[in-house]
């Protein structure tokens, strides 16, 4: 049998809701193509959560848990959609993959490019390279980057700076 929802849960699912929806929207958006199914996505998965009415005791635990339901959700209705597409074209589901993504690069370009930001990334310090995957590919604010890693402002902004001219000098030389 499921907890009552308890209102402290409501109240804090609001807050993750008014500071990450943004985001969570262009995700979805840029995993699925479209606005209107990205924006059900999202709610969804918000609905999903407080369904679900997880224990999580630790504050910054709930925004990864709807991240994780967000991912999930569009990658369901990314499949879903795919498969939607073969059968009323009558093809296979994996020829639709760049439907999906749009790439605007072949595949072998594309996973090049992903390993190529990859191998950057792993010579960066861990700190560096929190910063610049807080900043820059889950598009939080310097302020949002600096109290997730519970540090000041001013070495959010170095630890960024610093990883970004790294990357920068490691791929200026390939």
């Amino acid at each position: 049998m499921a907890r009552p929802v308890d209102h402290e849960l409501r109240r804090r699912l609001a807050d993750v809701y008014l500071d990450h929806y943004d985001a969570f929207l262009r995700y979805s958006i840029h995993k699925l193509g479209n606005r209107q199914d990205a924006e059900d996505v999202v709610h969804e998965s918000f609905a999903r959560v407080l369904k679900a009415n997880p224990d999580l005791d630790v504050p910054d635990a709930l925004v990864g848990y709807v991240r994780a339901a967000v991912n999930n959700e569009a990658n369901r209705r990314g499949a879903s959609n795919s498969r939607d597409r073969a059968h009323r074209d009558g093809g296979d589901p994996a020829q639709f993959e760049d439907t999906m993504h749009a790439p605007a690069k072949p595949v072998d370009e594309r996973v090049a490019d992903e390993i190529t930001v990859g191998l950057a990334l792993a010579v960066l310090t861990p700190r560096e390279r929190e910063a610049v995957a807080l900043r820059h590919i889950e598009d939080r604010s310097e302020r949002e980057t600096a109290l997730r890693m519970n540090i000041t402002l001013g070495a959010a902004k170095r630890y960024c700076a610093d990883g970004r001219r790294r990357i920068a000098a490691i791929l200026s030389r390939l």
